[in-house]
């Protein structure tokens, strides 16, 4: 299909949905700067490849914004398409968010894969009580409209030994529990990829450009340390961490929720389930952003 005639597949469906805008940014569900192909939806859409850009479609028109490192790339993959090039920080550039307040009607719903759209992002543009009363909902892209979209990668990981990185990976943890029982938090949840790999030790090949394994991991206030990755438990791998407390899931499934500390979290963990379930799970508890900056740099 071409791009206009995957612009139109692609309007029935939010018509279907009821939705009067998709927004199609370029992450995944771990808000990193380069992509599984699987996630590559921004670039099957619109036929622009560079590795920033956002992309909305509205009922009557479509846009996509990057930054001036692509602005010639773009116009070149834009060209014949339907859809406009706003060149960011450029005088006179609408922003997504000024854009879609502009372009849609009071009242008007946004479809975006709640996976891959960051919690700021997802509160800036709700706006339900306010003058507009925009709201996001989460509509991820069906299978039809990508029928040859790339699996999720599931390649096999591997750990560091301490003598490589310096600490094992439950010195770092164990570290990372005192530096935030220091500041009055109870749980913690990771999900970007160089701090899960910087943690644990564990290394991948789901990213062609980084050696990380697509995964997220956190611990409750009872101390269980969880990890959970896409990749299945290679057998090597068990005997280092063997008679740790460490709950493995290798599989799709959904996993406990701990907390909700981090505004580069994907939005679908602001949802009023995932809320509600924290709030129960564990009263009182406190959220910690600063983790990476005091641990890391030491």
């Amino acid at each position: 299909m071409t791009t206009n005639e995957k612009l139109a597949a692609l309007r029935r469906y939010m018509k279907e949905a009821g939705v009067n805008a998709y927004l199609v940014p370029s992450s995944d569900p771990h808000m990193s700067e380069y992509l599984p192909e699987h996630w590559k939806v921004r670039a099957y859409l619109s036929g622009f490849d560079g590795s920033a850009g956002t992309l909305v479609v509205t009922e009557e028109k479509s846009a996509l914004w990057t930054d001036g490192s692509y602005f010639i790339q773009a116009g070149r993959q834009l060209y014949g398409s339907e859809i406009q090039l706003l060149r960011l920080d450029v005088e006179g550039t609408p922003g997504v968010e000024t854009f879609l307040r502009d372009n849609l009607p009071d009242g008007g719903r946004i479809g975006v894969e709640y996976m891959t759209l960051a919690t700021a992002t997802a509160k800036n543009l709700d706006d339900e009580n306010g003058e507009k009363g925009l709201r996001t909902l989460d509509l991820p892209l069906p299978a039809d409209l990508w029928p040859d979209r790339p699996p999720v990668p599931k390649t096999e990981i591997w750990a560091l030994a301490p003598d490589q990185t310096g600490k094992s990976a439950w010195e770092q943890i164990d570290a990372l529990r005192g530096n935030l029982a220091d500041q009055g938090c109870d749980a913690m949840m990771v999900c970007r990829l160089d701090d899960l790999a910087w943690l644990t030790n564990l290394r991948g090949a789901d990213v062609a450009t980084t050696p990380v394994s697509l995964g997220t991991c956190g611990w409750n206030p009872q101390g269980r340390f969880c990890l959970r990755t896409w990749s299945a438990c290679p057998r090597k791998f068990v005997p280092i961490w063997k008679g740790k407390a460490l709950r493995w899931r290798g599989t799709t499934k959904s996993f406990p929720l701990w907390l909700v500390c981090r505004k580069s979290l994907p939005a679908c963990w602001i949802e009023k389930e995932a809320i509600t379930l924290c709030a129960r799970l564990w009263k009182g508890t406190k959220t910690f952003s600063s983790w990476r900056a005091q641990l890391r740099s030491s």
